[in-house]
């Protein structure tokens, strides 16, 4: 095996590994599961890896290539022209291409067979969908390991007419379902490859803040309708804050791979819903208020597998409404109307409104209501502030009419309990408990399978925490999802949280022009809304529309998100958004 062979079979074998490493910390396996498990395709990958007679196997027509050129050398006289020489070597680095080929038609024939032996039965098994990520991860790790071939400094490569691959037009084919059974073309818009995100945002400025003189102008008042300045900031907005409840949606997907055990879906979607508040405990600056009809908008299929559009359909009451769509077959719809007051030492946040999360193998639809934070000062003098989070939490199947309630404990002074605790039961239609959970709203939570005797008959840790990036304590203790929220991005709307003058002016340490800027915006604000008023015309949301009645599941589920606007956001077609961020 030549020299270069053997490199691009190194490349080759340390991507895969690289690949199924990657999607090892994506999905931890069950505890259950073992290394040899055929069903998870992080193993199925490593094993290809490190199975060096199947690789060898596979490029055998190579070796034979090699063989012939060696035969021919040995019966030529003299050394080979220079031209000659280049010519087999591309020749030989064509043959290696066409060998990839073949190893992915291989794996897409085998695919292909899972397929329609799916299509027989009329639904899509785990194996299959196992088999596809490891098709994509193959093809990708193959892709990656050609891609040297190009680096060379080669004549021939040069004078190769034609279009290259980043001009090649996006496949067209592939589609997305939504809640309503419309499909949306999944070639809208090219999302950033992951290792191209952003890992650091500017360091916060240490500052100074009044915290006595705050709390004392503050007391008894909503804080949504006062003007703060952005030193209570964190460089997000409402709306890519809410966009973060979706860091752990893994929990998600693997909800949607428990059909046949509604309680152990049921008690996955509890904890979702848990792990939306993971980093309320060192968050404690305040997200900038959105203006009426700012959007957000974030697609991470390439990675995650999801997106999502909000906007700020409402600003008195201030209310956020988001939609997000999974390739794995789940989507979810929420509005939240946040108000906030300060008592004693005490800021509270109330969100009024409800999450919905609906399953499109059975139509299973879940909602559930967030609980109440509060952020309570400790130290009046130094200002340190402390977070938590109180109430009762209730996950509902309403195909079924399982239920779970979660009680998120509040943190008392002379309270025993472990801090930031959450504890509860899955509750099957008939009231028996089935399964028990435990843990931290800001650390893991257990899982834990019961008998009619309570008795544990399993247990299994379902969710931990992600690690915070290096010296995230110096950038407003963001997350890596929160890093990369406002991240520019080509191509986006005007109205985007990305494009906001004074949140981005914050991000990068200007805290007084940013002030300055936010005052216009807010004026501005008003200004608008006093024409709206002066000329009786009331505001209508751009993307998400107010239901009918007889549409609507319950008081709040309020807003319909309208799919045109991936269409507008590929052909760049902004003219019926409102210039909201100018300030001339």
């Amino acid at each position: 095996m030549s020299s270069v062979l053997q490199n691009r079979l190194k490349t080759a074998r340390r991507s895969l590994a690289h690949q199924a490493s990657r999607l090892k910390k994506r999905k931890k396996p069950s505890r259950k599961s073992t290394l040899c498990s055929i069903a998870d395709p992080a193993t199925m990958l490593l094993k290809a890896a490190l199975d060096q007679p199947a690789i060898e196997h596979a490029i055998q027509p190579i070796r034979v290539l090699e063989t012939q050129t060696s035969i021919y050398e040995c019966e030529s006289e003299g050394e080979l022209p220079p031209f000659h020489q280049k010519g087999t070597d591309l020749e030989e680095k064509l043959q290696e291409l066409q060998t990839c080929e073949i190893m992915i038609q291989s794996n897409g024939c085998e695919l292909v067979e899972l397929i329609s032996r799916d299509m027989g039965s009329g639904m899509i098994s785990k194996a299959t969908v196992d088999r596809l990520m490891l098709f994509k991860l193959t093809a990708n790790a193959m892709v990656e390991a050609s891609l040297g071939f190009t680096t060379e400094d080669d004549e021939f490569f040069d004078a190769i007419e034609g279009p290259s691959l980043e001009d090649s037009p996006p496949d067209s084919s592939a589609s997305s379902p939504t809640d309503s059974g419309r499909s949306i073309t999944s070639r809208v818009m090219t999302p950033m490859i992951p290792s191209e995100r952003r890992t650091r945002v500017p360091q916060r400025p240490s500052n100074s803040i009044n915290y006595l003189s705050l709390m004392k102008n503050c007391i008894g008042k909503d804080l949504s309708k006062i003007s703060m300045p952005v030193d209570f900031n964190e460089p997000i907005s409402v709306l890519q804050r809410q966009t973060e409840d979706l860091e752990y949606s893994s929990l998600l997907d693997r909800a949607v791979e428990e059909k046949n055990d509604p309680e152990k879906r049921l008690a996955l979607v509890t904890v979702f819903a848990i792990s939306a508040y993971s980093t309320v405990g060192k968050r404690t600056a305040k997200p900038f208020n959105p203006l009426l009809g700012e959007t957000f908008d974030f697609d991470r299929r390439s990675d995650l597998g999801w997106r999502s559009v909000a906007e700020q359909v409402s600003h008195h009451p201030p209310t956020c409404a988001l939609f997000a769509e999974s390739l794995r077959g789940w989507n979810l719809n929420q509005s939240y109307t946040y108000t906030s007051k300060v008592k004693g030492r005490s800021l509270c946040v109330m969100p009024i409104g409800a999450t919905y999360i609906r399953f499109e193998d059975n139509e299973d639809l879940f909602t559930f209501e967030k609980v109440s934070t509060a952020t309570r000062m400790t130290n009046i003098m130094t200002g340190n502030l402390q977070t938590d989070n109180y109430g009762d939490l209730c996950v509902k199947n309403l195909r079924t009419g399982a239920k779970c309630i979660i009680k998120f404990h509040e943190q008392k002074y002379f309270s025993k309990e472990d801090p930031r605790k959450v504890s509860g039961a899955v509750l099957d239609p008939s009231g028996v408990a089935k399964y028990r959970i435990e843990g931290s709203w800001d650390l893991q939570t257990t899982v834990f399978k019961i008998d009619l005797e309570e008795n544990i008959i399993e247990e299994e840790v379902l969710w931990k925490v992600n690690p915070l990036p290096k010296d995230s304590e110096k950038m407003h203790n963001f997350t890596k999802l929160a890093i990369e929220l406002n991240e520019l991005e080509d191509g986006l709307p005007p109205t985007d949280s990305r494009l906001r003058p004074d949140q981005r002016l914050m991000e990068e340490g200007k805290w007084q022009v940013a002030n300055e800027v936010k005052q216009k915006l807010e004026e501005a604000q008003r200004e608008r809304r006093q024409k709206r008023e002066e000329q009786n015309i009331e505001y209508q949301p751009l993307w998400f529309h107010r239901k009918d009645l007889s549409k609507m599941i319950d008081q709040n589920d309020v807003y319909d998100f309208h799919s045109d606007y991936w269409l507008h956001r590929e052909s760049r077609d902004f003219h019926l958004c409102p210039d909201i961020f100018s300030l001339d």
